[in-house]
């Protein structure tokens, strides 16, 4: 025997082959594996002696860093004193045992360098038991494993991985995410929960109350008689026009009614000249215009390192508001009896709001793959439910216009004067587009789908899709999300179901 190889066994004997010759002992594969515990990885794979499938009895503590849920992350990290966190092994070595209790490890494991993974072990005595999965998991809304494309190649072994039901409005439940990196799994049982509802859009608001009336003008009568004032609309700055002031004058003819809206709204009425009421064409207000619908979602979203990514539905536009009234002309004087006076405009209403898009539904994906490189042997994949899309905002119906105020009563023979213009009712606010349902995928992959072998592919199961969320007022424009998918393997890049 060597002076090195004589090295590395009374090392092995102290338990330090690791810390101290590192990647020097895989020069010596042989006497390393005479002595038992050259340390796993170093050769380019994971020695016999430390697989654990590969063994009857426990592997040697210079194989690696041993976890337990039992432990302690202040402990050494052996199989007599084990770390409690896979997180803080990986902190330790790139070959980590984690042993199968009645416990799950409940954290978020992120990987960011090569390294190996072994479950199905005995927490008591260390030994490989196929017929129990080491457990991880993590809260809700969390992912329990990441694999970054800093990880180089890594393996993982005989772990049951399960994602929590998601409890965010619109969340998705994800087993496992690998970006960019080269990763088997062997004997792993991947399953996500329940994606969670996306949440609905807001709407515009209850109908507002009807706008002002014009005022009715003054009666026929010895004094000079005024014009009503035209109804006003603060909330949308819309005023109706006023009416016109009966003749000021013995035999003087009527006054002309006032536009609405200072100019824009309906015309007013021309006064009186001794031939009665006369309107300048209609002097009502216009009605405004409905908002622009908002679209429902579509597509498939899209999923990165950071997971899942739905659409949501598009917000409407809001109405536009109607215009108000004209003033009706007053009538002509008679040599004893002053003109009656015109009735204002009724103010135009306010367009309504618009109603805001409803959110994605979340999904449930038990392997998130992203430009990786992915083999899985006799594995099971389980997604569970798609959630709802949430369903558009309910767009705001327009205000109704204010009423025309009344026509000022003649007297004698004095005629009456012109009623005013009805105010324009507002626009109705669009309504907002639904969002995406949810989807279930066992398997969801940009790049390279995943390579199965036939077990994993006979167990990779997807659950149910979740439905578009309906369109604003109910869907009465049929504007909702399209419904989510259900597949085995989503391939993202062709927006088709994997090859």
């Amino acid at each position: 025997m060597n002076t090195l190889t004589r090295m590395c066994a009374a090392l092995v004997g102290l338990g330090l082959v690791e810390a101290t010759l590192g990647t020097a002992c895989s020069h010596f594969e042989d006497d390393c594996e005479r002595a038992h515990d050259c340390p796993p990885g170093t050769d380019g794979g994971t020695p016999a002696g430390c697989d654990p499938s590969k063994n009857k009895g426990p592997v040697a503590n210079t194989c690696g860093v041993f976890v337990s849920p039992n432990g302690s992350d202040g402990s050494v990290g052996t199989k007599g004193q084990p770390l409690k966190t896979i997180k803080a092994a990986l902190a330790k070595g790139a070959t980590i045992y984690a042993c199968a209790g009645a416990m799950p490890f409940d954290e978020a494991v992120t990987i960011d360098k090569a390294a190996t993974l072994f479950g199905s072990l005995d927490c008591a005595s260390w030994v490989y038991d196929a017929s129990k999965k080491t457990q991880l998991t993590a809260k809700a809304d969390a992912v329990p494993l990441t694999i970054g494309s800093s990880a180089g190649t890594s393996e993982v072994s005989d772990f049951a991985i399960t994602s929590a039901s998601a409890k965010k409005d619109g969340g998705s439940s994800i087993a496992v995410v690998v970006n960019g990196a080269g990763t088997s799994f062997t004997r792993c049982d991947l399953a996500a929960g329940d994606g969670n509802d996306g949440v609905a859009g807001a709407s515009g608001g209850t109908q507002a109350a009807q706008a002002k009336p014009g005022l009715a003008g003054d009666g026929a009568a010895s004094a000079a008689q005024s014009g009503g004032k035209g109804g006003s609309n603060l909330v949308c700055s819309l005023a109706g026009g006023d009416g016109g002031g009966g003749g000021a004058v013995m035999n003087g003819n009527g006054g002309d009614g006032a536009t609405g809206d200072g100019g824009n709204g309906g015309p007013g009425g021309i006064g009186d000249t001794g031939t009665g009421c006369h309107l300048n064409g209609d002097p009502n207000g216009s009605n405004g215009g409905g908002g622009t619908l908002g679209l429902g979602a579509s597509g498939v979203g899209s999923i990165d390192a950071s997971g899942y990514h739905g659409g949501d539905g598009q917000p409407g536009m809001d109405g536009t508001h109607g215009k108000s009234g004209g003033g009706g002309g007053g009538s002509k004087a008679s040599n004893t009896v002053h003109g009656a006076g015109g009735g204002g405009g009724g103010a135009g209403g306010c367009g309504g709001k618009l109603g805001t898009g409803g959110k994605a539904g979340g999904s449930s994906i038990a392997l998130v793959s992203v430009g990786a490189t992915v083999t899985m042997t006799s594995c099971t994949l389980k997604s569970g439910k798609g959630a709802n899309g949430g369903a558009g905002g309910d767009g705001q119906f327009g205000q109704f216009g204010g009423d025309a105020g009344t026509k000022g009563a003649g007297s004698g023979n004095v005629s009456p004067a012109c009623a005013g213009g009805a105010g324009g009712k507002g626009g109705d606010g669009g309504d907002g587009g639904g969002g995406l349902g949810g989807h279930s995928f066992a398997i969801a992959a940009t790049g390279a789908a995943p390579v199965l072998d036939a077990a994993t592919k006979s167990a990779s199961t997807p659950g149910t899709n979740g439905k578009g969320g309906k369109g604003g007022n109910m869907d009465a424009s049929m504007n909702h999300g399209a419904d989510g998918v259900a597949a085995a393997c989503w391939d993202f890049g062709s927006k088709v179901a994997c090859k």
